[in-house]
C-alpha cells in the first residue's frame, strides 16, 4: 500500500528522539496533519491498516500517518522524527503508477531494508540532535533536513511504483518474509526461486551477496532460532520443537543446534539463552502470529 502526500508548507518538528517500545499497543484516532517517520533501530513493528497487516523489521524505515486506524505492536529501538505540515492525502493502490508530473510524495508505509534507508537513518539522527539542542534555534535547520529525507523517500517511492528492478536487499526481505510465514514446512530453493520469479542460482547468489551465506544455511540458522525460542518461552520439549519447524529427525536437530548456536539444548536452556552475542532473537519469527504451534503431548 502506498500513499500521496501533496505538502504545501515547510515541516516542522512535532518531536524527534530515540526510544524504546516493548510489547507497546496502540490505535491512532483522527490526528490531522501530521505524520512519523521511524528507523527500525532493533526489534520490528507489526500493524494493521484497513484490514492489511504489515512488517517493519530491523533495517526498515515506517511512515506512520497518525490520522489513520493503524494498529501498532512494536518492540525494540527506533529513531522517530513527526512531521506537523499543511498536506492533502490520499492512499493509492499497491502498484498504482503516478505520473511523473504530478505534484507530491510518494510514500510506502514500509520501504524494506536497503542502503537508502541507512542514509535516511543518519538524517533522523541529525533532526535528532539539532532538536535536543535547541528548539527554536534549530526548527529552520531540522525542518530543511526533514525536506531531504521526505525527498529521498519519495525517489524510494517512486522507483517502486514505477516497477524498477529490485535491489538485493529488497528481493533478500521478500525471501526472508516468505520463508518465516512457511517455517512450519519444508521449503527447498527451487520453491523460492519460483515465488520470486527468479532462476535457483540467481537467487542464491544474490541472497549470499546481500547476506554472506546461502539460503540453506539461512533457513538452518532460523530454523535453530526459532527451535530456541520454542523450548525458552514455550517451555516445549526439544523433540516437540524441532517438530514445529519440520525437522523430524532429532539426531540431525541436534547436530544443527550445536553447529549453530556452539551449546547442546541442555548447556542453552541452562546458560546459553538466546540473548547471547553472536545469536540474537530473530526478527523474522512468525510462527506466534501465524498459529504454526504444536503443542507437547
Amino acid at each position: 500500500m502506498n500513499a500521496l502526500l501533496e505538502f504545501s508548507s515547510l515541516p516542522q518538528i512535532g518531536f524527534a528522539h530515540h526510544f524504546y517500545a516493548e510489547n507497546h499497543s496502540s490505535i491512532y484516532g483522527k490526528k490531522e496533519k501530521s505524520f512519523e517517520v521511524v528507523y527500525v533501530k532493533s526489534g520490528r513493528i507489526t500493524g494493521e491498516l484497513y484490514g492489511q497487516c504489515f512488517v517493519a523489521e530491523q533495517g526498515s524505515i515506517f511512515i506512520l500517518f497518525r490520522h489513520l486506524p493503524i494498529r501498532i505492536l512494536s518492540s525494540g529501538a527506533h529513531c522517530t522524527v513527526q512531521l506537523s505540515m499543511e498536506y492533502t492525502f490520499d492512499l493509492l493502490e499497491e502498484g498504482c503508477p503516478v505520473p511523473e508530473e504530478f505534484p507530491g510524495i510518494v510514500v510506502p508505509f514500509v520501504i524494506p531494508p536497503c542502503s537508502d534507508n541507512e542514509v535516511i537513518k543518519k538524517d533522523l539522527y541529525a533532526i535528532v540532535s539539532q532538536m535536543g539542542i535547541s528548539r527554536k534555534t534549530n526548527q529552520m535547520g531540522a525542518s530543511l533536513c526533514a525536506m531531504g529525507v521526505l525527498e529521498k523517500i519519495n525517489r524510494l517511492g517512486r522507483s517502486n511504483l514505477s516497477g524498477a528492478q529490485q535491489s538485493g536487499s529488497i528481493l533478500s526481505y521478500r525471501v526472508k518474509k516468505y520463508i518465516a510465514s512457511h517455517m512450519d514446512r519444508e521449503v527447498s530453493l527451487a520453491e523460492l526461486a519460483a515465488e520470486m520469479d527468479k532462476t535457483p542460482n540467481y537467487l542464491n547468489a544474490v541472497f549470499k551477496e546481500t547476506n554472506g551465506i546461502t539460503l540453506h544455511q539461512y533457513m538452518s540458522r532460523e530454523k535453530v532460532r526459532i527451535i530456541a525460542e520454542l523450548m525458552e518461552n514455550k517451555g516445549l520439549p526439544f523433540k516437540t520443537a524441532c517438530e514445529n519447524v519440520a525437522v523430524t529427525d532429532v539426531s540431525y536437530g541436534y547436530r544443527l543446534f550445536k553447529k549453530h548456536t556452539g551449546l547442546t539444548p541442555g548447556e542453552y536452556l541452562s546458560g546459553g539463552r538466546y540473548q547471547r552475542e553472536g545469536f540474537g532473537k530473530s526478527a523474522l519469527t512468525e510462527v506466534w502470529e501465524n498459529g504454526i504451534i504444536r503443542s507437547s503431548k
